[in-house]
C-alpha cells in the first residue's frame, strides 16, 4: 500500500522520523559553522540553524 505524504508538511515529517528508533537528529545553532562532507565531497559549508537526520536503519 502506498500512502501519499504529499500534503504533509516536511517540519511534521521531520518530526516524526526524529523520534523513530534508528534515528539520530543532530541540531546546529545560528552560531555554529556546520561542515558535512561525503565521498563525493561537501553537501553543506554553512552556518545554522540546521538539523540534521541520520537514518542508522
Amino acid at each position: 500500500m502506498t500512502v501519499d505524504l504529499s500534503q504533509v508538511s516536511t517540519a511534521d515529517l521531520h518530526r516524526e522520523l526524529a523520534r523513530r528508533e534508528g534515528v539520530k537528529e543532530i541540531v546546529y545553532g545560528p552560531e555554529d559553522n556546520v561542515y558535512i562532507c561525503g565521498n563525493d565531497g561537501v553537501i553543506i559549508d554553512d552556518y545554522g540553524p540546521v538539523r540534521v537526520l541520520v537514518n542508522a536503519d
